[in-house]
């Protein structure tokens, strides 16, 4: 895919793309435009929104969708929506308090992190998993969204793009506002 393509039919109304290649620690080529980023790796291709914002979620979603479309004989085995989230630590710890805390500090066992994992039903056959993460001492902890459905062909991959993709950031953040309190920017 040369930059040329790339424009043409994956970043359409922009002159200019970035292109970087990394070596290590697996072969990645990625082309960024202002607010979408494309990821070929091998069996695998992303499009991903380049800041946390409406139009770059829509970019992202309208590259993948045209990936699919240029691509229609490929196979494709699975579509999924990844989002992610910084949270003070301090938002975390009732959250990921564990009982088993005191006994690794009573053995002199630090904890380097912490970590929840939750996978759950979502619409049309597919999951969400979530993953709450806090480092042992201070610094800030992450939370990371998945949505994920196993799919035959990429006019379900899609539908699934197309019918969900702002959908399951609003169901993600309601997610995490009803079950942990947590409210997160949009």
């Amino acid at each position: 895919m040369s930059p040329p393509w790339v424009i043409r039919n994956l970043f359409r109304g922009i002159d200019a793309i970035e292109v970087v290649f990394h070596f290590l620690p697996r072969q990645e080529l990625t082309y960024r435009a202002p607010s979408v980023e494309f990821q070929v790796l091998a069996g695998q291709v992303r499009t991903l929104p380049r800041h946390a914002s409406r139009e770059a979620r829509e970019a992202a979603t309208d590259a993948a969708r045209r990936v699919l479309d240029v691509l229609k004989e490929t196979p494709v085995v699975a579509v999924g929506f990844n989002f992610g989230y910084d949270a003070e630590a301090s938002e975390l710890d009732e959250i990921l308090s564990s009982s088993d805390r005191g006994r690794f500090e009573e053995n002199n066992w630090p904890l380097q992190e912490i970590a929840v994992a939750r996978k759950i039903a979502y619409e049309d056959a597919g999951t969400l998993s979530i993953v709450l993460l806090r480092p042992g001492e201070g610094g800030t902890g992450r939370i990371d969204l998945n949505f994920h459905w196993d799919v035959l062909d990429a006019a379900t991959a899609d539908h699934r793009i197309r019918s969900h993709a702002e959908d399951a950031h609003r169901f993600g953040l309601l997610v995490l506002e009803q079950v942990y309190n947590l409210r997160l920017e949009q």
